[in-house]
């Protein structure tokens, strides 16, 4: 199955590939009309287009299309490898070989499109990036294909399974490029530092977190920025993304400039999307803290209850 958005992120266009093609769609013959029981993943057909996509996997929006139409992309979602491919740049994953890793979702491209948009982001004038937490890979990907003169690319992740699902997505486009995976904190670095840092973390806020996960709710995103000056070369940029429910720590930053040598934080991007993570929807504690500490509201439509703004965030340092 193969996912791809426009770079605008107006379209969502769901294809169907490889064997999908023969198992889902029942293009079983070949051109002579004999059965056939595969075909490459070269071969694509397009099954549905949703227009301004708030998810990746809106099931609300998925139950209004036609029976046939809605069954067949219910099929895809259940089948693998599936493809993300945002501007040109596309990573696969596979729930059974990437156990654990999450898919790029809405707000990986929201992250892409505002470095997209936010003029020297992405200029030719990055030599070293590093992606923490990178999870597919799409993101540090992303910056190798769009960061001409990109010579040096790190991806960071705690999670073994997450570094080889990048290491699967992310090659060198030439001989002379270094791109290194690592699995550990990327809150150190070894006193290595980049011309960009990507951090795509967890941004909901977690109750203890501190206590029993520090990788879980807005920590993470915490430390990064407060020690975001250590990661970077002179002129070099952050790149944060952030949900509505954590704005906290952009003011928290602010109000610690003088001591992080923090000198500007630019929002370059935001989007209204669904809270849909099941595993905090399902966590009454989680749930009830979102609720009475940090003024999560209940807003039901478009076939979901809850909501918040994704945002991204570029700091500068002095």
């Amino acid at each position: 199955m193969l996912i791809r958005v426009s770079n605008d992120l107006s379209r969502q266009e769901i294809w169907a590939e490889g064997d999908e093609l023969v198992n889902i769609l029942g293009m079983d013959r070949d051109e002579r009309g004999e059965k056939i029981y595969q075909r490459p993943y070269t071969e694509k057909k397009l099954v549905a287009v949703i227009e301004n996509p708030i998810l990746l996997t809106d099931v609300p929006r998925i139950s209004k299309l036609d029976s046939t139409e809605r069954d067949t992309i219910v099929a895809l979602y259940g089948s693998y490898p599936r493809t993300i491919e945002y501007d040109g740049v596309s990573v696969w994953w596979n729930p059974n070989n990437h156990r654990g890793v999450w898919c790029p979702s809405i707000d990986t491209l929201v992250f892409a499109n505002a470095a997209r948009g936010a003029g020297n982001v992405l200029s030719d004038e990055v030599e070293s990036a590093v992606d923490i937490g990178c999870g597919s890979g799409f993101l540090g990907k992303y910056f190798l294909h769009k960061c001409r003169n990109l010579k040096e690319l790190h991806l960071v992740d705690l999670s073994k399974n997450a570094v080889a699902c990048a290491n699967d997505n992310v090659q060198r486009l030439h001989e002379d490029q270094i791109v290194t995976f690592s699995v550990g904190d990327g809150r150190k670095l070894a006193g290595k530092k980049f011309d960009r840092v990507i951090c795509n973390p967890p941004y909901v806020p977690r109750p203890r977190s501190i206590a029993d996960n520090p990788y879980e709710g807005v920590n993470l995103l915490h430390d990064i920025i407060v020690d975001g000056k250590n990661y970077l070369n002179e002129g070099g940029i952050l790149l944060i993304n952030a949900s509505s429910l954590s704005e906290e720590i952009k003011n928290l930053s602010v109000k610690q400039a003088k001591i992080c040598g923090l000198k500007s934080v630019q929002e370059i991007g935001r989007k209204n999307v669904p809270l849909k993570v099941n595993p905090i929807l399902n966590n009454k504690e989680w749930m009830e803290y979102l609720t009475t500490t940090v003024g999560l509201k209940k807003d039901p439509h478009d076939g979901y209850d809850y909501w918040h703004e994704i945002r991204i965030y570029k700091l500068l340092y002095e």
